[in-house]
């Protein structure tokens, strides 16, 4: 058996062609003793929970394109998958590469940008006329990045999910 191939170095781009599994949204959150599953950074349990609704920024170039996806926390990883097989790559982050989590509400993203990032000259969906603020939320490690839009239901949620599954404070500009 050979081993699976690596994830792209930097961002999420385009392409893949087997099936992803998408997370589900978890309606009723356990406790974290009760999951029995690694927890964060400093060990301890989790409690699986996933949201469904948010939206993966594919960067290919420094052009960008919006994917419906879905976001899940648990197994000591933060997994971020298309809701269509193929629509881009699934990308997974282990608590512990996780390094920065930016949080704006502005027409474009901020990221760190000393770690794996989208190009500064970044072109989002919406156009010059047709963007307008959103929720954006960028995780950042050394090898790797992901762009996402949230919910405005969710954000609050989300961001706490973050925090308190990666340890990772969110950097709220």
């Amino acid at each position: 058996m050979s081993p699976a191939p690596a994830p792209p170095a930097r961002g999420v781009s385009a392409g893949g062609s087997s099936p992803v599994p998408s997370p589900t949204v978890s309606t009723s959150p356990t406790t974290a003793a009760a999951a029995g599953t690694p927890a964060g950074r400093r060990g301890g349990t989790e409690a699986p929970v996933a949201f469904d609704t948010i939206k993966l920024l594919k960067v290919a170039g420094r052009k960008g394109e919006d994917v419906d996806a879905a976001i899940k926390f648990g197994g000591g990883a933060i997994a971020i998958a298309p809701k269509r097989a193929g629509d881009a790559n699934p990308v997974t982050f282990l608590y512990r590469e996780l390094l920065a989590a930016t949080f704006v509400r502005e027409r474009d993203p901020k990221w760190v940008p000393t770690l794996a990032s989208p190009p500064a000259d970044l072109d989002v969906p919406g156009g010059l006329f047709g963007r307008r603020p959103r929720p954006w939320l960028v995780l950042q490690g050394q090898a790797r990045y992901v762009v996402l839009t949230l919910p405005d239901a969710e954000a609050e949620q989300i961001l706490k999910a973050v925090a308190a599954h990666s340890r990772v404070k969110i950097d709220r500009k």
